[in-house]
């Protein structure tokens, strides 16, 4: 991630109403959503720390994409759209796109701590739905759990 991804991020991120509790020059950017969740550049190559509050956090590593990190501060901030598409609806392009970065973060995660923190962040965002009897996560295009059973109404 170079200073134009940090940049980027940071800039929309304050668009979105995350304030910086750093200003102050040649500080590495720390964001604050008022919801809670905190983002901090940890080190100069641009790698990043999500702040989830109840002790969870993941990190983003320096390759990672900006949009991945955009989308993941707003959905742990709870600003994404979250109104699912129809049952008898293809899904939309852009859950298409969100749906892939989850895909990605979940990827990315590597310990259970974190692949918890990612799968938190889908359920609160509508990116994910939870089976209520065998508690497995899965994407809004799948209907029906392993288990059998058929995903909830909302």
């Amino acid at each position: 991630m170079t200073a134009d991804s940090r940049h980027a991020i940071t800039e929309a991120l304050q668009a979105a109403g995350w304030t910086d509790e750093d200003p102050a020059p040649g500080l590495l950017p720390k964001l604050r959503h008022p919801s809670g969740p905190v983002l901090t550049v940890i080190s100069g190559d641009g790698g990043c720390a999500l702040e989830l509050g109840d002790g969870l956090s993941m990190t983003f590593l320096s390759g990672l994409p900006p949009a991945v990190v955009i989308a993941a501060c707003l959905a742990a901030a709870g600003q994404l759209d979250q109104t699912p598409p129809s049952e008898s609806a293809r899904l939309s392009a852009e859950y298409e796109a969100l749906s892939t970065v989850m895909s990605r973060l979940l990827a990315e995660a590597t310990t259970a701590t974190e692949i918890n923190a990612v799968s938190r962040v889908g359920l609160r965002a509508g990116l994910l739905w939870r089976c209520h009897p065998c508690r497995q996560d899965h994407y809004l295009f799948q209907s029906v759990c392993s288990c059998g059973a058929r995903r909830p109404a909302n």
